[in-house]
């Protein structure tokens, strides 16, 4: 069994395959909330069919806020409407308790009704809670089109994520894809691609990025090794080449990724160093912060040593991890939704 002190640190440099691209696809507590419900029903689509690539197309696109005077909210006290995926404990539920108690309007996810209970006890005061197992495309795509209902997220904090550190052999979901991949990557990516484009994006990585190989002809381990730790590790650096990628393709979207650290939290046992808490703040300042040094896209945060290697940001090796995803979903992430928004963060 592998010892949750090897969450603390990396070991080895990230290494980065690019092989022949493949030949298929704190403050106020009294800010005004503005409540929804969230819609639940799911729509019977075969994900294996190209029916749900239409629904997923089809996702409204609305980059007007959903609530009457929430725009004028936005102005004069700087509230701003965030999803924060996979919130109903741990970092995730910290990050949207520490956001609702500055005054935002936070929108939680769980991965079904069950979860989505006990979210709603421990922050009652959330704006809504949307439910979606992010390992399976069908369910992500429902979970856009009821996060459409809240209008625009300004920001959009991808912190669902999974970890099989001791596994022996890979899990296929339903949709005939390897689990922690689909849950860590490829979900983000297509809720992404399918919500409307957002101020901020957060993505969660890990310094365990350090031990990641990514090969784009091979995302999925179909044919290398398997070895849980690693494609754990690999699953974190292409969450930040994500991060990365995207920040490319929308220019008017600060997209970052953040290491949270080592955290005592389910997956980083008791004896990790740092608290839900203080690793939430890090996603926080993220999230809505005014700092300069988080005025910035195409960066990764991290209090530990390492850092991505230029090749893990090489234009072209990002781009084709944005096809690669878009042909594994079916969905294309958008160009810039409007160049009148570009760099409109910048001066509020």
């Amino acid at each position: 069994m592998r010892s949750t002190a090897d969450l603390s640190r990396p070991t080895s440099t990230a290494g980065v395959r690019k092989t022949a691209p493949p030949t298929e696809g704190g403050v106020s507590l009294t800010a005004p909330l503005c409540v929804k419900a969230l819609a639940t029903e799911r729509s019977p689509l075969d994900p294996q069919s190209l029916a749900w690539r239409a629904v997923a197309n089809e996702v409204p696109i609305d980059s007007q806020p959903s609530c009457q005077g929430q725009a004028e909210n936005d102005g004069r006290n700087g509230m701003r409407n965030i999803l924060v995926t996979g919130s109903v404990d741990g970092i995730g539920l910290r990050t949207a308790a520490q956001l609702v108690a500055g005054g935002h309007q936070v929108v939680l996810h769980a991965r079904n009704e069950e979860r989505a209970a006990v979210a709603k006890t421990a922050l009652p005061a959330a704006a809504g809670i949307a439910v979606g197992d992010l390992r399976s495309i069908e369910e992500t795509v429902a979970l856009a089109r009821s996060l459409a209902a809240h209008g625009r997220f300004d920001t959009i904090v991808h912190n669902a994520g999974i970890a099989r550190l001791d596994a022996l052999e890979w899990e296929l979901t339903g949709d005939g894809l390897e689990s922690t991949f689909q849950v860590n990557v490829l979900a983000p990516y297509l809720l992404t691609a399918l919500l409307p484009q957002p101020e901020r994006l957060v993505f969660v990585s890990s310094a365990m990025a350090a031990d990641g190989v990514v090969d784009l002809a091979d995302l999925q381990y179909d044919t290398r090794p398997w070895n849980g730790v690693e494609v754990y590790s690999s699953s974190k650096l292409l969450d930040l080449m994500l991060a990365f990628a995207v920040a490319r393709r929308w220019p008017g979207t600060l997209s970052n990724a953040v290491d949270p650290g080592w955290v005592r939290t389910k997956m980083g046992g008791d004896a990790a160093p740092t608290s839900p808490d203080d690793a939430a703040r890090a996603q926080v300042r993220l999230a809505v912060g005014t700092e300069a040094d988080v005025l910035v896209s195409g960066h990764y945060f991290s209090q530990r040593d390492w850092r991505p290697s230029l090749s893990s940001m090489d234009p072209g090796l990002l781009d084709e991890l944005l096809t690669r995803c878009g042909e594994l979903t079916g969905v294309q992430l958008p160009e810039e939704a409007s160049a009148s928004r570009s760099r409109q963060h910048l001066d509020r």
